[in-house]
């Protein structure tokens, strides 16, 4: 089964631009931009004229992306997770259904996409657990910037002798 069977073919040469990427992949040029930033393994080189020239190196990586973020669902996180991983534990995972990953555990390269699965699902945790953290932290800064008015505002009734609502 060939990993890269939806796509269209990659023509035979070693640089490609933007926008020739985007149709390779079936992705738009700001989001290929985005991707660079979000997962490292991607980095295209730059023309004299500052143009993003792509490997078909690149172009793969950016298609096991695209494979893993569309048709898996996977996180941003969790995908940059397996993507460490190297590419072979990568396709693993594109290539296995989840019941063909249960039915050959014992195999080394089902066991290897089964571990990648368990590091996406505990970076995707990890990512959850801090994104909460900073939700709980900013619910009580604002909570305690509230409190802060209504104290300067009845402060401010006092003083002038108004009456100012206090909320």
């Amino acid at each position: 089964m060939s990993l890269f069977g939806g796509f269209p073919p990659v023509p035979d040469r070693l640089s490609f631009k933007i926008g020739e990427v985007g149709r390779l992949v079936g992705a738009k040029p700001h989001v290929l931009r985005y991707w660079e930033q979000e997962f490292g393994r991607v980095r295209p080189k730059k023309s004299a004229n500052g143009h993003r020239l792509y490997s078909r190196a690149d172009i793969d990586r950016l298609r096991r992306i695209k494979l893993l973020l569309h048709d898996r669902g996977f996180t941003i996180a969790g995908a940059r997770a397996l993507l460490q991983q190297g590419d072979d534990a990568v396709d693993a995972v594109l290539l296995a259904t989840p019941q063909a990953i249960v039915d050959e555990a014992p195999n080394e390269d089902a066991s290897r996409a089964v571990e990648a699965l368990q590091s996406a699902i505990r970076a995707s945790e990890q990512a959850l657990g801090k994104a909460r953290a900073e939700a709980l932290f900013w619910r009580e800064a604002a909570q305690r910037a509230e409190a802060r008015l209504l104290r300067v505002r009845a402060a401010v009734a006092a003083h002038l002798g108004d009456d100012i609502p206090t909320k």
